[in-house]
């Protein structure tokens, strides 16, 4: 009986609350070529921005996508995190950089934060709590297009 309860508790979300939250991700103003993959990073901590991510996720374009917007899901435990995207056109997880340093290819950051002196904002800028179903706006920037 007891093995049944549980069970019966556990299915219905009563003993361990699922604390799994959407965050949709809204792009606009991606660039047009259909080729490559959004490259989403994921940060927890502010000691791992913007070098270490907990977790990456992959958005794989195409002509049968709609870029303006591009739409894409993930699935979050309620926190803290800050986002940074990157429009990875040739997909070898890396922004590239022209020889004066300037990006050669999209990106975004959470919470609308940009670049400030041609420094990545901070974590504190980009960080956002998630702690029930949420939409999420990007406006992609491409330096050299």
């Amino acid at each position: 009986m007891l093995h049944f309860l549980v069970a019966l508790f556990m299915n219905l979300g009563l003993l361990f609350p699922n604390d799994t939250h959407t965050l949709k991700l809204i792009i606009t103003d991606m660039n047009e070529n259909y080729t490559g993959t959004l490259l989403v990073s994921l940060y927890k901590r502010e000691d791992s921005w913007p070098y270490e991510p907990r977790k990456y996720f992959y958005f794989k374009k195409s002509e049968k996508s709609s870029l303006n917007p591009f739409v894409c899901e993930i699935e979050l435990e309620s926190g803290e995190y800050a986002i940074a995207l990157l429009d990875d056109l040739d997909e070898d997880l890396e922004m590239k950089y022209n020889f004066i340093g300037l990006p050669k290819e999209g990106f975004s950051f959470s919470s609308g934060a940009g670049i400030k002196a041609f420094k990545a904002p901070t974590f504190d800028d980009c960080s956002f709590v998630i702690e029930d179903d949420m939409n999420m706006n990007f406006e992609m920037v491409y330096w050299l297009n």
